[in-house]
């Protein structure tokens, strides 16, 4: 970790090993709101990690808010350039709720590494907007999963709730996303993705009374 944080080149599996102990500071910095009616913990880490695998973080009406992750494995000159769904990840363990999980892009077969980011989707009735962001913070990773805990709060284990969450893919497919013959995954153009504004993700904070304004075909 110190490494890490000291800007020095680490190897996958030292990469890895930060990535772990970043996610366990966390957990003793922040406290974990979703799913802590659960008394048994075990319970409660699974129910936790399900709910994660939901692409859709919000649905109301006619707006939706989902986070694709993106794949940019090949380097600059060969990168994979895919989104993948999280339901349609390629993983180390079968049970997706299991923990020491790692996910694989089912179209290039390599590991995911958090510094490729999200791309951020903002569905407003036939009209969408996309932004790019680093990946989402414990705090917005929290307020996912109490999301996903009320709207689903029926489903009591994780098989349940893994079955019963949304598939997404991207609205806008005329040139910027394209086929791909995997599942899940939705090819995308380089070029126009670096387009794309760069999202902070405090700047949720602020919109939360913030009236939703119309969306032009300028916009996309």
């Amino acid at each position: 970790m110190q490494q890490a944080l000291r800007g020095e080149r680490l190897d996958e599996d030292e990469a890895d090993a930060a990535d772990e102990i970043e996610i366990e500071l966390e957990g003793l910095v922040y406290k974990e709101e979703a799913f802590m009616t659960i008394d048994d913990p075990k319970v409660r880490k699974e129910m936790r990690n399900a709910a994660d695998y939901s692409d859709q973080w919000l649905k109301k009406e006619s707006i939706e808010f989902n986070v694709y992750y993106i794949c940019l494995a090949g380097g600059t000159l060969w990168p994979c350039n895919t989104l993948i769904e999280s339901l349609a990840w390629d993983r180390l363990h079968q049970t997706a709720q299991a923990t020491g999980q790692r996910w694989y892009c089912g179209v290039c077969r390599a590991k995911y590494k958090t510094k490729y980011g999200v791309m951020v989707e903002i569905i407003c009735g036939t009209r969408a907007m996309y932004a790019l962001g680093e990946l989402p913070p414990f705090d917005m990773q929290e307020i996912k999963l109490k999301a996903i805990e009320e709207r689903f709060s029926e489903y009591k284990t994780p098989e349940e709730l893994l079955a019963a969450l949304p598939r997404v893919m991207p609205m806008h497919k005329a040139d910027f996303f394209k086929a791909s013959p995997v599942q899940g995954h939705h090819a995308f153009d380089g070029e126009e993705m670096k387009k794309l504004p760069k999202l902070e993700w405090n700047m949720l904070y602020n919109m939360t009374k913030t009236a939703v304004l119309p969306i032009s075909d300028s916009d996309l």
